[in-house]
């Protein structure tokens, strides 16, 4: 999950950083838009460091209700 969290804001970072000079409105949506999937998927790489170096139950999806009744 971590490399795909790095993958996932390298290639989003990219994205937003080239519409960030967009002179129209929707150029610049597009760039607010692309942060935010930026700053969820740095969210996304902490919380997997967080839950390698400690084992933090409440961090584990599988402790969602909806996917209780899965196990």
């Amino acid at each position: 999950m971590i490399l795909f969290a790095i993958i996932e804001i390298a290639v989003n970072g990219y994205a937003a950083w080239k519409m960030s000079g967009g002179t129209s409105l929707n150029e610049k949506i597009v760039s607010k838009h692309l942060l935010k999937y930026v700053l969820g998927w740095i969210a996304i790489l902490v919380t997997a460091i967080i839950q390698g170096l400690k084992n933090i139950e409440y961090l584990k999806a599988s402790n969602l209700p909806q996917f209780q009744n899965q196990r």
